[in-house]
């Protein structure tokens, strides 16, 4: 048959080395069966009777597959015994096979002896045979049809032109529904896809927005990070209907669905989020509240939604923390474990974005227990991560590695490119943080495979490359940074966050100042967007301070130094560059020695316990370079001390381009391991 089909395209002159479409992009599966491969089987359908042959052809219509109970109500002037009769003499001449699952059910040995068949029939008799074994089967599952909703989806669309377009579109969303709650999200894209298409382009009804929520979900967990923007937009269209019709259960319940790429890092409900930014306040939800009773689960979940997105807009933890334990207090009365664990976790998140760590992993290791019980593989997803989070803020990224297992574990569970990709981005950064580089590697290629667009993937896969030396590899992934950090996205100024604090990080390691510029556009655009105190407020603000220290434009150090100097080392997310490497350079450069040796001994104390080796290795070399240019000789017995602890971690991982800074630091100062 391929040798057959490639002759066939040769000849037709659709196979070539210039030929797009034969080099991926066309619709090869589509291809006409070659005439010497239909000759083969027509020779074999020849010797068959004319009924066998008529009967088969009408099978052939229903599917792969077929009952002797539908083609009894098919094909009316044959008898069942007749019947039976036929489909034996199909059998002996192995044209057709019996199913070991079901007695009086079959399926065409080859599917090209089903498509010879089927091609046979003109399009009108064709189209007639589909509405009409849509309409057999619809009477056969009687009560059961949505159960085989795809199905008749199926026969219905092949009919559409006969019989309208309304059972299509029916059992293509029940068949799009079923897919979702299987998490098959990329199979759900085309039968609800095809039931948005069969309604055209009319007003939004309630059939439309269920359509529509149901395709935004799909899209959200099938598409990567480039087209998240498609997928808002569908769930918006939804969420606009429900608004406008006063159902703000339902706009609630498509507002929050989370879109994963972003929802934890950022808001875990991006779309409630940008639906009432716009008005500056949360008169949906605010509606919602006032409506439902205020003791009920309704206000409860409503309270989740509000206290998050009361936060992310004004940053008040504290009405934030009344509004979620309201809600805790209430799921707790009422013994909804399912509330409880969700009001638990965006609890604990939004504490943890706040630099409340330690409540933050108690309310998360809560929830997990109760999701041990409630078995709901989505919400302890979101557990572990902002338990992950939480764990590493406070030193402790050895503890992290259990979890992060966990999460990819989940994500492959619940499928989707958001979870997976999500999943591999945080088990990438605690196994960077750890120093443990071959997971980091293989964590960053799996999620690239599944989002390849990933500006929280790449960034870390560049700073990877370039501490092992791979300098080209760095520039590489540094450049795909660049492009999607710029494009337009719901999480833009994320992502021009992390792609300025990149660049001087990278700068100094490879000596490449060539996306310092970028970097700083991508910096400034960051710091006068978002909110002042968010981690982008933050990391744009060191990302501009550090590009200032590596053009050694010391004024413009000194204006970020000061803007962040009400921040702690430590209170500072944990970034490409911890908080305390990240100002102690900065003071150095303002020659503020003191300050700057304080907050690297803070990075040591805190990296050592915790294994955050690589950077420990990048402090320890930075602080003895400071205290290199310090001519007190009392400073050699130190630097000696740094360059021994640093030294062993750049070499047993590889790390390149430290490990020549260092030698080359010994071979300036004189130092030498202690004790030799």
């Amino acid at each position: 048959f391929v040798t057959e089909t490639v002759r066939l395209l040769v000849q037709e002159g659709g196979l070539s080395s210039e030929d797009d479409s034969a080099a991926g992009g066309g619709d090869l599966l589509n291809v006409r069966i070659p005439e010497s491969v239909r000759e083969v089987i027509g020779r074999r359908l020849d010797r068959l009777t004319e009924r066998c042959n008529e009967v088969l052809t009408v099978a052939s219509v229903v599917g792969r597959q077929f009952g002797l109970d539908q083609l009894d109500a098919i094909v009316d002037d044959v008898s069942q015994d007749r019947l039976i009769e036929v489909l034996e003499e199909a059998l002996a001449a192995r044209v057709i096979e019996e199913t070991s699952d079901r007695v009086g059910h079959y399926e065409f040995t080859h599917a090209l002896i089903r498509e010879t068949l089927a091609n046979e029939l003109s399009t009108t008799r064709r189209v007639m045979l589909h509405a009409r074994i849509g309409d057999v089967l619809e009477e056969l599952y009687g009560d059961d049809a949505e159960s085989f909703a795809a199905v008749l989806a199926y026969h219905y669309g092949e009919a559409e032109s006969m019989v309208g377009s309304e059972k299509l579109i029916r059992y293509s969303l029940l068949a799009g529904l079923e897919d979702l709650s299987r998490y098959a999200y990329e199979d759900a894209l085309v039968p609800l896809g095809r039931a948005l298409a069969a309604r055209g382009d009319g007003p939004v009804d309630a059939e439309a927005a269920e359509i529509l929520s149901a395709l935004g979900r799909a899209q959200v967990a099938s598409f990567d990070s480039s087209r998240r923007g498609e997928a808002l937009e569908t769930l918006s269209k939804a969420y606009g209907f429900y608004s406008d019709a006063g159902d703000f259960a339902r706009a609630v319940e498509v507002a929050e669905y989370p879109i994963m790429d972003t929802a934890v890092t950022q808001s875990p409900w991006p779309l409630m989020s940008s639906a009432t930014e716009t008005t500056g306040d949360a008169t949906p939800l605010e509606r919602a509240l006032e409506q439902a009773d205020p003791d009920s689960l309704a206000a409860a979940r409503l309270m989740c939604y509000r206290g998050s997105v009361l936060y992310h807009q004004t940053g008040n933890l504290e009405a934030a923390s009344a509004l979620f334990e309201s809600a805790l207090s209430i799921a707790r009365n009422e013994k909804d474990e399912r509330l409880e664990v969700l009001a638990l976790t965006e609890f604990a998140g939004l504490e943890h974005l706040a630099g409340q760590h330690v409540p933050s992993i108690e309310k998360s290791r809560e929830a997990l227990e109760i999701t041990d019980r409630a078995q709901n593989p989505a919400i302890e997803f979101r557990a572990r991560w902002f338990l992950v989070e939480a764990l590493r803020a406070l030193g402790r990224v050895q503890d992290c590695q259990d979890h992060t297992r966990r999460m990819v574990e989940l994500a492959e569970m619940l499928g989707g490119r958001g979870f997976l990709a999500s999943a591999m981005r945080v088990g990438q950064i605690v196994a960077h943080q750890a120093g443990s580089w071959d997971t980091a590697r293989s964590l960053s290629e799996r999620g690239l495979e599944t989002n390849p667009t990933f500006v929280m993937l790449l960034r870390y896969r560049a700073q990877l490359e370039h501490e092992g030396g791979n300098i080209e590899e760095g520039e590489k992934f540094m450049t795909l940074l660049k492009d999607h950090a710029f494009e337009p996205a719901v999480d833009r100024i994320s992502n021009l966050a992390y792609f300025a604090i990149n660049t001087p990080v990278a700068a100094r390691i490879s000596g490449n100042q060539k996306w310092l510029e970028f970097g700083e556009r991508a910096g400034e655009e960051a710091l006068g967007t978002a909110r002042p105190g968010t981690a982008d407020h933050l990391r744009a603000g060191i990302a501009l301070g550090l590009i200032a220290v590596v053009r050694g434009d010391t004024d413009l150090v000194g204006s970020h130094y000061d803007a962040l100097s009400d921040v702690a080392g430590g209170d500072l997310p944990w970034f490409e560059i911890s908080g305390w490497r990240a100002l102690g350079l900065m003071a150095e450069a303002l020659g503020r020695t003191k300050e700057a040796a304080d907050l690297f001994e803070q990075g040591i104390a805190f990296c050592r316990p915790g294994g955050y080796r690589p950077e420990l290795a990048w402090i320890c070399s930075d602080y003895a370079e400071l205290l290199a240019l310090d001519s007190d000789t009392d400073n050699r017995a130190r630097i000696a001390e740094l360059h021994d602890e640093a030294l062993p971690i750049a070499q047993e991982l590889a790390m390149i381009p430290l490990t020549k800074r260092i030698l080359s630091q010994r071979e300036l100062v004189g130092s030498h391991p202690t004790g030799s």
